[in-house]
């Protein structure tokens, strides 16, 4: 349902840019100042991020504020122009280079998925794959591998 922030995308995007984070593909996005107070932000390539049933794009931002490449993706028309008009608010806050993506994608559209990777991930294979609250049914599991 558009508009609706699940139980778990606040979980997940607190999991993404808390410290403790196990991943190593967001600890080592963190942005941290220097002795004299500077702005220091990480110096490699940023860790891409692909959001299945972004929804609202909570947790597709928190990555995104971590300087990670996000692509938000969700299956219902909808959600998509709502993570866009999202994104959109914090547009400023972005660091170049990070502003995330939100994109149609439906499960079990292989060619959907083809498509992501040959045009948005310019042929690789994301960093992380990330979802939360996107399986409400057994059904759904199957479309998911």
């Amino acid at each position: 349902m558009a508009g609706t922030l699940w139980e778990a995308g606040p979980v997940l995007a607190d999991y993404v840019t808390n410290p403790a984070c196990p991943l190593h593909s967001f600890r080592r996005m963190r942005v941290h100042a220097d002795s004299d107070g500077n702005v220091v932000l990480p110096a490699h390539p940023p860790t891409t991020v692909v959001e299945l049933g972004s929804g609202v794009g909570l947790a597709s931002m928190a990555a995104a504020f971590l300087g990670c490449r996000v692509f938000g993706t969700d299956g219902a028309l909808s959600s998509v122009e709502l993570l866009k008009e999202n994104f959109g608010r914090y547009d400023g806050e972005f660091n170049e280079g990070a502003k995330p993506k939100g994109l149609l994608l439906e499960w079990g559209d292989s060619e959907a998925v083809r498509e992501l990777i040959e045009r948005e991930l310019e042929g690789c294979f994301p960093d992380v794959v990330m979802a939360s609250d996107v399986v409400y049914a057994h059904s759904a599991r199957e479309e998911l591998t």
